[in-house]
């Protein structure tokens, strides 16, 4: 799955890891469902990835 989303985002520049971006979206929605924003708060207070 890492190299068909680098495949896919290549030519954009982006300063995040999309891969881990996207595993912490689908873990947050999987153990905690929240919004978007809450999801932020999720990663950045509550777990460890």
């Amino acid at each position: 799955m890492d190299t068909i989303l680098e495949e896919i985002f290549k030519e954009r520049k982006h300063e995040i890891n999309l891969v881990r971006a996207i595993f912490a979206m689908v873990a947050n929605r999987a153990l905690a469902p929240s919004s978007k924003l809450g999801m932020e708060e999720w990663i950045s207070e509550d777990v460890y990835l």
